[in-house]
């Protein structure tokens, strides 16, 4: 009997199927999600941009993974917060690119950090993520914690 890295024997029957691909593929979204949150204004290397981008890039790929499982209300939940967390970032940016034309080309291009925009983006992107969390955890598809004896379906 042979476990892989998620403790799932391959003789007890399929080892692939979809449900089980769907809770690794959230996972693996999961373990991303917890990297970006150890510096969320730091660069991804992943992608060459912020981790607090990755991180609601990767919570979006999580809902869309569960999306066929969630009931309409948590839909129209989910896609309320999204709508808002996207349209906060555009109207009010946390990090601007300001370029003056008088000095340098070297030196023309500064950053802007507005931190009060950040204060309220990453308390809403907090909620989002709780509520993904709590519809996740609802419909099966979280990660099984060490005291579920009922495992993960």
């Amino acid at each position: 009997m042979e476990d892989d890295d998620y403790g799932f024997d391959a003789s007890k029957g399929a080892k692939y199927n979809d449900g089980l691909l769907q809770v690794i593929r959230i996972d693996k979204l999961t373990q991303i999600i917890a990297l970006c949150d150890s510096n969320l204004l730091g660069i991804s290397i992943i992608t060459g941009d912020y981790n607090y981008k990755l991180k609601f890039t990767s919570l979006n790929s999580q809902v869309s993974e569960a999306w066929d499982r969630l009931k309409p209300k948590e839909k129209e939940n989910i896609e309320k917060k999204r709508k808002i967390l996207n349209q906060f970032e555009k109207e009010k940016p946390i990090i601007e690119y300001m370029i003056d034309e008088r000095k340098p080309k070297h030196l023309r291009t500064t950053l802007h950090f507005n931190e009060e925009n950040w204060n309220l983006y990453s308390e809403k992107l907090l909620q989002y993520q709780r509520c993904i969390r709590i519809y996740l955890a609802k419909h099966g598809l979280s990660s099984p914690s060490i005291d579920d004896d009922e495992g993960m379906f």
